[in-house]
């Protein structure tokens, strides 16, 4: 992308249209005319371009980032979900467990929270 450096600041000089008194021809001055026209047509067109490669530079960078930080959200989803399959995995393990060592506590604890339930849902 060019700089302010790089570009020319300077308006161009208009060529002057008026009629001269016999210095150029009608002809000559269309041409110059025709020259500047075709002279400035030609930097605007390398100044848009200049802007739409800028624009698609930034845009590729952005893709980029974009697509790097959707996957490093989805890897550390991943990390997460896997943390919690196994943490109920070992929830599930330690009750198992605990139910095997002291199957009269169990079967009170779930006598109590069925009662419990129950008198919940009834109000």
């Amino acid at each position: 992308m060019a700089n302010k450096a790089d570009r020319n600041d300077t308006p161009a000089a208009v060529p002057d249209v008026t009629p001269a008194p016999s210095t150029a021809s009608s002809p000559d001055r269309v041409a110059a005319i025709d020259e500047h026209l075709a002279s400035g047509i030609e930097r605007a067109s390398e100044g848009a371009q200049n802007a739409v490669t800028a624009l698609e530079e930034r845009s590729r960078a952005a893709i980029e980032t974009a697509r790097r930080k959707a996957d490093e959200a989805r890897r550390a989803l991943e990390r997460l979900e896997r943390d919690a399959g196994h943490q109920v995995e070992q929830t599930n393990e330690d009750v198992t467990a605990l139910i095997r060592e002291k199957p009269l506590q169990a079967a009170g604890v779930a006598f109590a929270a069925g009662v419990l339930t129950t008198l919940l849902l009834r109000r």
